[in-house]
């Protein structure tokens, strides 16, 4: 907004305000104020009523890699333009910062960094002019300078909350607990494409932005946060595997995060863990629960599918069933195969009788409630139905599994964030077919419907 004169500014006043002259032109008129005294009147007047043209009192707060800067240094906003404190924000990098009061210039340094700017709009970054889109000004003994001129200057990132008037800085290269902080402040500001780009590459294979973004959305419709992430450094490894993927370093974070129960109205504390790694020569963080995410996804995008035997959960698919479990079928094996696994397993196990065979399905379960309880998980949660219409329980035929491997036995205890994965063993006629796997615990109007293929 342009700035007006005060002699204009008076008259907009009146004009806009007739109440008010009439109300002042009986106190000129019974008090006799002189003409001067009068006009400082209405020039107090306009200050109050006409709007500030130069700072919004529109409180900014700037996250720098992660950390918020100290709210005695708040940034403002001049002309539809952010200025920032200059010397907190290169002292959170690690830069140093000094003032020369006699040509009234500010010199920075750090890694590979000299940066010098002056009052009078005159700025340079290792002996290269830099132009400035407004001056630098001094408020309240702080340097402010226009935000580009950080991000120019010191080599950051930015992204602008409009919402919440949130500024992030973020350096191209970040170290581990910069990588996490700045993770957790993006998907608590909401900010869910920023927090997307901070994973590994491995995980941009594995799940799409706008599907991520979908989650996360979802995830917000059922909790608030209350408070900010608590973040802990736990283990650190080296040549790690997780998810498939070997890793020269890793740091294992754990998070505590307190929600409100958006439908039930309690808080809630859920501690999870993310590891941070170097993927593609930087340090970005691994998500392991993926799959949780197309859980919840696939709940919302097809709400019927898994609920009935005419629509089963597709094999390797997973849902998270009443109880915060999430399920999946991961595949099966029949007839000879099937008895050639349990034969090398234990002389024990019987063959099959004619017109009979082994079903040996592999399923993976995962506690995924927010409640630090355990879950003891076994194959009794589960039946199998087929073509006939009758329904089998596990181990009809007593048999042994292998103790360990991808074939052992499916059972064990699991808190959240744990998930196990082993075989349900059935016994049924060879001219069953459409075998699909039915998750019985709990309520019978709770059973759960998976397809275990051909």
């Amino acid at each position: 907004m342009p700035i007006v004169s005060s002699e204009e500014g008076i008259r907009l006043v009146l004009l806009n305000n007739p109440l008010l002259f009439s109300f002042l032109y009986e106190i000129r008129s019974e008090f006799v104020i002189k003409k001067y005294i009068f006009f400082w009147i209405m020039v107090f007047l306009v200050s109050i009523l006409l709007p500030c043209p130069a700072f919004s009192q529109t409180p900014v707060q700037i996250i720098v890699n992660g950390k918020k800067i100290s709210e005695d240094a708040e940034p403002q906003i001049v002309n539809n333009r952010i200025m920032v404190p200059l010397k907190f924000i290169a002292e959170t990098l690690g830069a140093s910062v000094k003032w020369d009061n006699q040509i009234k210039q500010v010199n920075i340094t750090g890694d590979s960094i000299d940066v010098s700017l002056s009052l009078s709009g005159d700025a340079c970054k290792n002996g290269e002019r830099i132009s400035l889109d407004r001056p630098a000004t001094i408020e309240n003994g702080r340097i402010l300078v226009p935000i580009r001129f950080v991000t120019i200057s010191l080599g950051l990132n930015i992204a602008w909350d409009n919402n919440k008037k949130i500024v992030y800085l973020y350096s191209k290269e970040l170290e581990p607990e910069e990588v996490i902080n700045l993770y957790c402040q993006f998907l608590s500001g909401r900010q869910y494409g920023l927090a997307y780009e901070l994973l590994t590459q491995e995980n941009k294979n594995t799940i799409t932005k706008s599907d991520f973004t979908s989650y996360m959305k979802l995830f917000d419709k059922r909790f608030t946060e209350e408070e900010d992430t608590l973040i802990e450094k736990g283990s650190e490894f080296t040549d790690y595997v997780i998810g498939g993927f070997a890793y020269s370093k890793v740091i294992d974070f754990v998070l505590t995060q307190k929600y409100i129960n958006i439908s039930t109205g309690k808080e809630e504390i859920t501690t999870l863990h993310r590891k941070v790694v170097i993927s593609n020569n930087s340090w970005r963080v691994y998500r392991e629960d993926l799959s949780e995410m197309y859980a919840y996804l696939d709940r919302i995008r097809n709400p019927e599918i898994g609920l009935s035997r005419e629509k089963p959960l597709p094999l390797g698919k997973s849902l998270i069933v009443p109880g915060e479990v999430q399920i999946s079928v991961q595949n099966s094996i029949k007839g000879e195969e099937a008895w050639k696994i349990l034969h090398d397993a234990s002389n024990s196990n019987v063959p099959p009788e004619e017109g009979y065979m082994y079903v040996l399905t592999s399923v993976k379960a995962k506690n995924v409630s927010s409640k630090d309880e355990a879950l003891q998980l076994n194959n009794t949660d589960f039946k199998l139905v087929g073509s006939s219409n009758t329904i089998f329980s596990p181990s009809e035929k007593s048999i042994i599994l292998p103790e360990n491997g991808v074939c052992k036995k499916f059972e064990g205890e699991v808190y959240p964030g744990g998930e196990i994965t082993g075989i349900v063993s059935f016994y049924v006629p060879e001219n069953e077919s459409n075998l699909i796997i039915i998750w019985v615990s709990g309520n019978q109007k709770d059973q759960r419907f998976f397809d275990i293929g051909k």
